[in-house]
């Protein structure tokens, strides 16, 4: 005899994961995502990252790299500048949308409402879990100095003044030399691509795509908020602030492209861009490269010894000086309220991915160029 099965009963709709709405479980899962990212980089011991996830950041970021190198502009602009219409257009359509149809109850509306807060958790957390992906890994792994296997040399007056005169040496027998007339964005970062496939010879930390710089619409934005380039994680894109002094230029560019080899710490950035412009064959960029050297150097001789500082100074080249002061006007015209803003919101993100001198980790740089010159 058989057995007829009893008809179900409803609609089956199967086992619901752990018995969590969609809504839930989409962001869940990407916080997830973005927790053993942040917490397995800052777990680990820095050579494991190093050694492991760093590779890994290098596969996932080199694609987007070159596709967003196909195109002149910044995509990270073009999204920001999107992003306000966007909002606009939302905004039109909810209050063309404001009246609820007769057919549509209270509990879809609620339904649309909770849907939307899904939408937008779940895109956050695998934004956060993007950068980690691509860049953030980089602020656990074993530090630059570690990498050039540089001698530990103790940073204090006599060190740092001994690096200034070095610097002040050299700027001064380039600058007769360095000729920034018809320079572009784009030139420079063809003259910093291979800078640093030279570098990654005796440097393998330095191997990679190094991302297209491009030069940012919004420079005179970017001045007044203090930012002369940004790194963007998401598009992997040098956005390049223009509207700077001639000298400071390069040195800019070759920063945030060092970014995009995964030199995350913004010291270490500085110095690659140092030591990027020094590998150059041109005049202009080695002498970019000593003239910041020396404007972080500088303020570092200031805070150690201030009267030897001031006899420095006054022997200074009269045209190095001359860019020194130039530099300075130039980006004490910006400051106000919006920069310093600015600074204490990249203060707080350095701090949660580690660098626990905040913005002034960027002057840490002149522990480098200590131990560089030790070896000169």
């Amino acid at each position: 005899m058989t057995l007829r099965p009893a008809p179900l009963k409803g609609r089956y709709r199967g086992r619901r994961n752990l018995g969590l709405s969609p809504l839930l479980l989409r962001p869940l899962c990407a916080l997830a995502l973005w927790g053993i990212c942040a917490l397995g980089a800052r777990l680990l011991p820095a050579q494991v990252v190093s050694r492991f996830l760093l590779p890994i950041s290098r596969i996932l970021s080199t694609p987007i790299k070159w596709i967003s190198g196909i195109f002149p502009f910044a995509l990270l602009e073009l999204l920001l500048l999107g992003l306000p219409l966007a909002a606009l257009g939302l905004f039109l359509w909810d209050k063309i949308n404001r009246k609820r149809p007769p057919s549509q109850s209270l509990d879809e509306e609620e339904g649309g409402f909770w849907e939307l807060v899904s939408t937008a958790m779940t895109v956050l957390f695998v934004m956060l879990a993007l950068f980690q992906l691509t860049l953030g890994f980089g602020y656990h792994g074993l530090t630059l100095k570690q990498q050039l296997d540089y001698p530990d040399t103790p940073v204090n007056a006599d060190t740092i003044a001994e690096t200034a005169r070095l610097l002040a040496d050299r700027a001064a027998d380039l600058r007769g030399a360095a000729d920034y007339e018809e320079r572009t964005v784009s030139r420079y970062g063809r003259q910093f691509r291979a800078a640093y496939r030279a570098l990654s010879e005796t440097h393998p930390v330095y191997r990679g795509y190094a991302a297209r710089p491009k030069a940012a619409m919004l420079s005179t934005a970017m001045s007044h908020l203090g930012v002369g380039g940004v790194y963007s994680p998401f598009t992997c894109e040098a956005l390049i602030n223009t509207d700077s002094t001639a000298p400071a230029l390069p040195f800019t560019i070759a920063h945030e492209m060092s970014h995009s080899l995964l030199i995350a710490r913004e010291e270490e950035a500085n110095f690659s861009g140092f030591l990027a412009c020094l590998s150059c064959d041109d005049a202009a960029i080695q002498y970019s490269g000593y003239f910041m050297g020396l404007l972080y150097t500088c303020s570092a001789y200031h805070q150690a010894d201030p009267e030897g500082y001031r006899t420095f100074y006054r022997a200074l080249d009269e045209g190095v000086r001359s860019d020194l002061v130039a530099y300075s006007e130039h980006v004490s015209q910006y400051e106000g309220w919006i920069n310093d803003l600015q600074s204490d919101i990249n203060d707080t993100f350095l701090k949660s991915n580690g660098q626990t001198a905040g913005v002034d980790s960027y002057g840490l740089m002149v522990n480098l160029l200590v131990a560089w010159t030790s070896l000169q």
